[in-house]
């Protein structure tokens, strides 16, 4: 559904490219809580959001403006949940 690039699947985990950077989750049970957040960096917020919300990704707010900088460009934020209910986000700065 977000479009990341599975690499392999070894037993009960699953290996992801993340830009360069490897995710690896797991599908084993146990008690794990949601200890961080993975932000999904993107060029154009909206249509990131309306994309993904095309797919059956339900938001847990719209994009909005969490910051602005000095130099007038904005950081702006939207997150949802994923299948096992831990936060990820999306994030974008806007000129």
């Amino acid at each position: 559904v977000l479009g990341i690039e599975h690499l392999f699947t070894h037993g009960s985990m699953a290996f992801f490219n993340l830009d360069g950077v490897r995710l690896m989750l797991s599908s084993e049970q146990g008690d794990a809580k949601p200890e961080s957040i993975l932000y999904f960096r993107t060029e154009d917020i909206m249509a990131a959001h309306s994309e993904l919300s095309e797919r059956g990704v339900e938001f847990s707010n719209a994009p909005h403006k969490i910051h602005e900088h000095e130099d007038g460009s904005e950081e702006w934020m939207a997150f949802f949940l994923d299948l096992e209910g831990r936060p990820l986000g999306l994030m974008s700065t806007v000129s």
